[in-house]
C-alpha cells in the first residue's frame, strides 16, 4: 500500500501523487528504482525552476521504502528466541 501528502506548489503536489501512482504494486525492489528522471518522464516538462520537486519526490520514496525495511528489520530482530535478539539483554 502507497499513499502521499504534499503540500506547496503544483509541481510539488503532481510529483508526490505521480511517485505514488509509479510505485503502486511494485516490489520495493523495483520502486527504489523510480528517480528524478522517471518521475520528470511521467508527467511531462516541468517548469525550470521546479524541476527539483520531482528529486524530492523521489527522495522521499527512497526515505519511505529504506524506513519500511529498516522497522521491518527491527521487528524481525525483536522475534528471535529467549536470549536473542535486541532485548536480550534486559
Amino acid at each position: 500500500e502507497i499513499a502521499q501528502q504534499a503540500a506547496g506548489c503544483e509541481p510539488a503536489v503532481a510529483s508526490a501523487s505521480m511517485v505514488a501512482e509509479l510505485a503502486k504494486g511494485k516490489h520495493l525492489d523495483d520502486a527504489s528504482l523510480i528517480t528524478q528522471d522517471t518521475i520528470a518522464s511521467a508527467l511531462g516538462p516541468l517548469p525550470a525552476d521546479k524541476c527539483h520537486t520531482a528529486g524530492l519526490a523521489a527522495e522521499a520514496l527512497a526515505n519511505a521504502i529504506m524506513d519500511y525495511v529498516m522497522r521491518c528489520v527491527e521487528k524481525t530482530e525483536g522475534r528471535g528466541a529467549k536470549g536473542e535478539g535486541r532485548n536480550s539483554e534486559e
